[in-house]
């Protein structure tokens, strides 16, 4: 087995993830793990830097094979999370990063 995907796999069953149900827009629910991220981001408004917080999740690709903007992940404290953005993949090719929106 790849030792980054195992590395992986140990992350997302550590404390640092969290459960959640992934609903794409024309599909399934489906219970994954996922761990979340408020990055701050820089935007330039009239030349002048503003930043500002975002949110962002991390789900493996084992899980979700084909994530898109549009769908959801619902939290188990009852949150709920729009994919607002083309996710991508990490360099490791095993983790979608998205940025998320709340619901």
């Amino acid at each position: 087995m790849n030792p980054f995907s195992v590395s992986v796999d140990l992350m997302f069953a550590g404390p640092m993830a969290v459960d959640a149900t992934y609903t794409p827009a024309n599909g399934d629910p489906l219970p994954v793990r996922v761990i979340l991220s408020q990055p701050d981001v820089m935007t330039p408004v009239y030349d002048v830097p503003v930043v500002s917080a975002s949110t962002a999740l991390q789900v493996r690709v084992s899980e979700v094979a084909a994530l898109a903007r549009g769908d959801t992940f619902t939290l188990a404290d009852g949150g709920v999370l729009t994919v607002s953005a083309k996710p991508k993949r990490d360099a490791t090719r095993l983790i979608w990063v998205a940025s998320a929106v709340e619901d």
